[in-house]
C-alpha cells in the first residue's frame, strides 16, 4: 500500500525495476539489484492514516483482498519480487523476517540456509517474553478437567521451541500445528493456501477433542480474528491486544469487528470464562 504513494509514473519504474531483478532467483539478489537505483519520495503526513483505511477494506481471504485492492496499481513484477506466498529462500519478505527473527544460527538450524540479507547472531526471538503464564495453564487444565489446548501458529516449530522452552511441553503434541505442519499438510494433500486465516490450522489443532460443543481460539491478529471467524460457529474468538507493539489499536480493532471476548492477555481468560460460567 505504501509504494502507491509514488504515484502513476512512480510505480511504472518501480514495477520495470521489479521486473528485472526477477532473473536473479534468489530474493536477495532482486533487493540488491533495485537497492539504490530508484530516487521516489513517498509523503509521510498522513500515511499511518491511509494505511488504517486501507487495513479496513481487508477481509478474511487475506492476500487475495490485498491483490484486489492493489494489483492494478502495483504491477505484477512488483508482486512476483516480493513474492508474498513465497517460502523462506523465495520470499523476499519471510525470509528477511525469519532471519532477523531468528539470527543467524537459529535460521541455518531450521531452514539449512545461510542468511542472505542480515547476519544478526542474536534474533528478536531472544527477546521475546513468554505471555502465558504455568499458572494460567493449570487454571485451564482445572476448567477443562485435562489439557484440552492446542497451539496453531505461523511461527516454524524450531523457532517456537527456542521461543517458548519447556512451557511448550504442557501443550499435547498432537494439538501443535506450526507453519511447517502445514506446508506438510499441503504437500500431502496437494493444496494450497491452508494457512490463516483459513480456519485448517485451528481445525487440525482441536482434531483430537472432538466432538467439541464450541471451542475458544485466542489470537492477538487480524488473521487470527478471521481464522476463527472461518471456523463458523464451532469456535468463538478471543482478542488479546497487551502485547502487541500498537495495543491500543489492536484492542479497537478486535471491538470494531465484535470479537466475543476483548481481553489484555491470555492470562485473563480463565477468570473471565469462570464468570460467564457463573453468569449461565
Amino acid at each position: 500500500r505504501i509504494l502507491v504513494e509514488a504515484g502513476p509514473e512512480g510505480l511504472k519504474e518501480i514495477n520495470r525495476m521489479a521486473t528485472e531483478s526477477l532473473k536473479f532467483q534468489k530474493p536477495s539478489d532482486r533487493f540488491n539489484f533495485i537497492k539504490g537505483k530508484l530516487d521516489i519520495p513517498i509523503k509521510l503526513i498522513g500515511l499511518y492514516e491511509k494505511l488504517e483505511q486501507f487495513a479496513s477494506r481487508l477481509d478474511s481471504t487475506g492476500i487475495e483482498s490485498v491483490n484486489r485492492e492493489l494489483l492494478e496499481k502495483v504491477g505484477t513484477g512488483v508482486t512476483e519480487t516480493i513474492n508474498f506466498r513465497g517460502e523462506v529462500g523465495e520470499s523476499m519478505l519471510s525470509t528477511l523476517f525469519e532471519e532477523l527473527f531468528g539470527g543467524k544460527k537459529l535460521f541455518t538450524e531450521t531452514f539449512g540456509l545461510l542468511p542472505s540479507f542480515v547476519e544478526v547472531e542474536n534474533g528478536i526471538v531472544g527477546e521475546e517474553e513468554i505471555v502465558i503464564l504455568e499458572s494460567t495453564i493449570d487454571l485451564f487444565e482445572e476448567l477443562y478437567g485435562a489439557p484440552r489446548f492446542g497451539i496453531a501458529s505461523g511461527s516454524m516449530a524450531n523457532t517456537a521451541r527456542h521461543a517458548l522452552g519447556d512451557i511448550l511441553y504442557r501443550f499435547p503434541k498432537q494439538s501443535q500445528i506450526w507453519h511447517d505442519v502445514v506446508d506438510a499438510a499441503m504437500d500431502e494433500l496437494g493444496k494450497q493456501g491452508l494457512h490463516k486465516p483459513n480456519k485448517f490450522p485451528l481445525m487440525k489443532a482441536a482434531e483430537s477433542y472432538r466432538p467439541i460443543k464450541q471451542g475458544l481460539y485466542v489470537g492477538d491478529t487480524m488473521a487470527d480474528y478471521y481464522t476463527a471467524k472461518n471456523a463458523g460457529n464451532e469456535f468463538i474468538f478471543a482478542g488479546v491486544y497487551e502485547c502487541v507493539h500498537v495495543a491500543e489499536a489492536a484492542m479497537n480493532a478486535f471491538l470494531d469487528r465484535g470479537s466475543d471476548i476483548v481481553a489484555p492477555t491470555v492470562n485473563d481468560l480463565p477468570m473471565i470464562i469462570l464468570y460467564a460460567r457463573e453468569q449461565q
